[in-house]
């Protein structure tokens, strides 16, 4: 049977350390942010809903991120739709309370009312 020698490492054999660690300030959030095809999709979406009490939507926030929706039957927006990380959060418009958080912005709109089929979703 072979004796193991134990080996013991010198500061030479050791693996080198990162010269810099890295810095926290470097990271960089990941975050949704409204496209064309989403203004295409709102668009869209209006219109179909406006038999359903969809009156007209405005962008807010910061670099017009946000989305205010507003229906027919209130002066103030109804639903205010923003990204958060990687999903869509639809809140009151008010603001104070959060309605759901959805992986698309498409998803988001159609909580607020079904107007437009699944097939078009998928789109």
């Amino acid at each position: 049977m072979l004796a193991k020698t134990a080996h013991a490492q010198t500061p030479d054999d050791m693996p080198a350390a990162p010269a810099t660690a890295p810095r926290e300030d470097n990271v960089v959030p990941i975050r949704l942010k409204l496209l064309p095809r989403h203004r295409e999709h709102l668009s869209r979406w209006l219109k179909a809903g406006s038999r359903m009490g969809l009156l007209d939507a405005g962008f807010e926030g910061e670099d017009g991120q946000e989305v205010l929706i507003w229906v027919r039957e209130s002066a103030e927006p109804a639903y205010l739709v923003r990204a958060e990380r990687m999903s869509w959060v639809v809140l009151n418009g008010a603001g104070d309370h959060r309605l759901g958080a959805f992986p698309a912005f498409e998803a988001a709109l159609h909580c607020i009312r079904p107007v437009l089929s699944q097939a078009i979703l998928a789109l």
